[in-house]
């Protein structure tokens, strides 16, 4: 593997706050084909679940509408996919011995399907064609049972192939060998150091046939995934290899299946894999996400080499790629230990040659888009002087920013929300307005960022939000998505942006390239991000 590290990238972090275990997936869950992300979390100790789809309008994520799973057993998958044949996504989830199926109708999620005790412990799940009749099949990987294969029929989900096996296994799906038809990869793990195997399995008039067997020789960590990330018309098996801290890549050469590439040791054991187009080239790139890191590499030629390396803000739960932004290229969804949903996403680097007589001073900052969405939701009490409330009217919020403190490669902004709350209350149904403060602390992740620099930050509301439940009529919950921009310099009248460029000793079109501008033309109060020198 070769290639370095790299900070030369642009991306911005949302975040909803959920509970533990959270785990995401992509999918046009409503059919009107644009993307939703939908969410899963908690069920850990019997503790309740709850499923969350949100909406992604090209700013913020917006919670569409949410169901609690009750108390389940820990959720160990989350997949979206058109099992049943509708012009929408079906959502499964799989908890340690079940599977359930939900639809989206309206904005109310139904759970339409629950399965039998499945005899183990669900490790994997995937949605493909394997038969090749156009239609999805469910695909689960069940510790000490094997692998099921599930074809929804009528108004039920029938098993129609199933491959057994004891011990530890793993499975993913992808059209490895180049033929049109999805074939089923499975790894044997846990039978000794070396000893680990991978087996492909393709499926034809229902009849599943072994077609290929790879000997690891080294012994596998338990994650095992399908993309295509080489430039070929089949996609690669990516095995996690190590106690997580390696990847092997096999590919189909030669009519055979073969050890391509065996990485090197990665500084923290891989939790997640994805696959996409991050940077809008010719090939998928490899997308691993660690423990607090997100590794992006690309296969070239038999070659493993890093392109970007990427620090989290919480340890990874979870990691999915997708064109949310329908702009040409995959963003990154990630779920969190802390409970939080983010979105990353590249934009394209742009390179200024310096042009004589001026002197350019080096861009030793990342090129990023600085700032980052945060949801805080607040139980509000009802003043005691005030009647018992039937009903809310409206909520709203005003964002005050009392502090602004850097540390290295993050900006940590406080403040708290002016809320204004309009109100029913009985016995008369009067009209009352009362408000309250509700404080926050955020982040935002530069990296790059040292102590010594000087930036500002504003801090703007984008969505407000309130729920109100009769049986307590003195509390509303209040909740509040928002969004923090950092930036370096706000415009002022008369300002030009080649007095800035003299200012800060950089050039106008590093200005313009920074900050996304269309010409050299500025609005006053406008915000601008500047080059930080060294």
């Amino acid at each position: 593997m070769s290639g370095h590290a790299t900070t030369n990238l642009a991306y911005n972090w949302t975040g909803y706050q959920l509970g533990s275990n959270v785990k995401v997936s992509i999918g046009d869950v409503d059919g009107d084909n644009r993307l939703e992300v939908t969410a899963t979390c908690c069920g850990e100790g019997g503790s309740p679940g709850a499923l969350y789809i949100f909406d992604w309008d090209g700013r913020a994520f917006i919670e569409r509408t949410r169901i609690s799973l009750g108390r389940i057993s820990l959720i160990r998958a989350i997949k979206s996919g058109r099992l049943t044949g509708r012009t929408a996504d079906d959502v499964i989830i799989a908890t340690d011995n079940y599977f359930f199926i939900y639809q989206l109708h309206g904005n109310e999620m139904r759970r339409i399907f629950q399965s039998k005790y499945l005899g183990g412990q669900v490790v994997d799940v995937e949605i493909k064609d394997v038969t090749g009749d156009g239609r999805l099949e469910l695909i689960i990987a069940i510790e000490g049972v094997g692998v099921q294969i599930y074809q929804w029929s009528g108004n039920q989900v029938l098993l129609i192939g199933e491959i057994r096996y004891s011990g530890q296994i793993r499975v993913a799906v992808g059209q490895t060998t180049g033929s049109g038809a999805a074939e089923i990869v499975i790894l044997k793990l846990g039978r000794g150091a070396g000893r680990d195997v991978v087996e492909i399995f393709s499926m034809k008039n229902m009849q599943l046939q072994l077609i290929g067997t790879v000997q690891l020789q080294v012994t596998a960590a338990g994650i095992i995934k399908t993309g295509r990330i080489g430039g070929h018309n089949r996609e690669e098996i990516i095995v996690v290899t190590d106690g997580g801290r390696r990847v092997l890549i096999i590919g189909w050469q030669n009519n055979n299946f073969e050890r391509i590439v065996n990485s090197d040791n990665f500084s923290a054991p891989v939790r997640e894999i994805a696959i996409g187009d991050w940077d809008n080239g010719r090939d998928n790139e490899l997308v691993l996400g660690l423990t607090n890191v997100i590794v992006i590499l690309r296969l070239r030629g038999g070659v493993l080499t890093v392109v970007e390396i990427i620090e989290a803000p919480h340890p990874l739960t979870g990691i999915r790629m997708a064109d949310l932004n329908s702009s040409g290229r995959h963003e990154i969804v990630i779920g969190t230990e802390q409970g939080t949903v983010h979105f990353l996403r590249k934009i394209i680097e742009v390179i200024v040659q310096p042009r004589p007589p001026v002197i350019v001073r080096p861009i030793t900052q990342p090129i990023i888009e600085p700032k980052a969405q945060f949801l805080v939701r607040e139980r509000i009490d009802i003043p005691p002087n005030f009647p018992d409330i039937i009903k809310v009217a409206e909520v709203k919020a005003k964002p005050v920013v009392t502090s602004v403190n850097v540390i290295t490669n993050k900006v940590i902004v406080s403040g708290f929300f002016e809320v204004d709350i309009l109100v029913v209350a009985e016995p008369d149904r009067r009209v009352l307005a009362f408000s309250t403060r509700v404080p926050f602390v955020h982040f935002v992740h530069i990296p790059g960022l040292l102590p010594r620099h000087r930036v500002k930050a504003d801090v703007e509301v984008v969505f407000v939000d309130f729920r109100f439940d009769p049986r307590y009529p003195r509390q509303v919950e209040v909740i509040i998505v928002a969004e923090i921009f950092v930036f370096d310099h706000f415009v002022r009248s008369g300002e030009t942006i080649i007095i800035l460029a003299d200012k800060w000793q950089t050039e106008v079109d590093v200005i313009i390239d920074i900050n996304g501008l269309s010409s050299q033309n500025l609005t006053p109060g406008q915000r601008l991000k500047m080059p930080y020198n060294q």
